[in-house]
């Protein structure tokens, strides 16, 4: 049955439909299996460079982040950095880039060099009083959504408006 499997999703990722690369993925992320992982990048990068598919941009670094794939780090990093407002790629990249970077679920290191250790900061200083690092992650996720949505620049300006 792996075998069928393996060759169901290697089809899928060959496969120039949309369509077909996104249903792929969905089934690549409820059950993972490993030696796809240039594909996954190549294709990302691919889509990405040519703007094509948001949604499969999306699928493929929803695997990345989950599966931790770090050869993908770069890429991420640079959609991260552009920071587009109101983009889904921008919000999933971000969200791998904060598992793939993590040490465990309370590292909030990459949180700091994301935003810059002064944002980061004050936002841990106003979400200390809930004693946890996962309050600290709901409110940063929340906070970078918002600074997405709102096109805030990430910088000490900002501080004044949160």
């Amino acid at each position: 049955m792996d075998k069928i499997y393996y060759e169901r999703i290697k089809a899928g990722f060959e496969s120039k439909s949309a369509g077909k690369i996104i249903s792929t993925a969905k089934q690549l992320q409820k059950k993972y299996i490993s030696g796809f992982e240039d594909t996954i990048v190549s294709i990302l990068e691919s889509r990405y460079r040519s703007n094509k598919s948001w949604e499969v941009q999306s699928e493929l670094i929803k695997i990345i982040g989950k599966e931790r794939i770090n050869s993908a780090l770069p890429l991420i990093k640079e959609i991260v950095a552009k920071n587009i407002d109101f983009d889904m790629v921008t919000i999933q990249a971000a969200t791998a880039y904060l598992r793939m970077t993590r040490k465990d679920t309370s590292d909030v290191n990459p949180i700091i060099s994301m935003f810059g250790h002064n944002l980061a900061h004050n936002l841990y200083k106003k979400c200390s009083r809930y004693k946890s690092t996962t309050a600290f992650f709901k409110i940063i996720k929340l906070s970078f959504s918002l600074c997405l949505q709102q096109r805030y620049l990430l910088n000490n300006n900002h501080l004044a408006r949160l």
